[in-house]
């Protein structure tokens, strides 16, 4: 998850929210196949333009023990006339 903190993804057509949710359960998956407890489920959630991926180890409890939210980024100049740079 380290490598992901601070990373801006661009979605499009070729690559969609769906298709991260596809490469975080295949991850996940090696990951179950050395990890010697319970196996770990990914979920995905959407809610107001933020995507939460949920990494569980218990699908009857709400709680995760890791998740990642992607925000949407949204820039805006209202008057470029007036836009100085010093």
């Amino acid at each position: 998850m380290k490598t992901f903190r601070n990373a801006e993804f661009v979605f499009s057509e070729k690559f969609t929210p769906e298709m991260l949710f596809d490469r975080l359960k295949d991850g996940v998956a090696r990951l179950n196949n050395n990890y010697k407890g319970r196996e770990i489920e990914v979920t995905m959630m959407r809610f107001g333009g933020t995507i939460t991926y949920s990494f569980k180890d218990d699908p009857n409890s709400d709680a995760s023990f890791g998740s990642m939210s992607l925000h949407p980024i949204v820039t805006t100049i209202y008057n470029i006339n007036n836009f100085k740079t010093e």
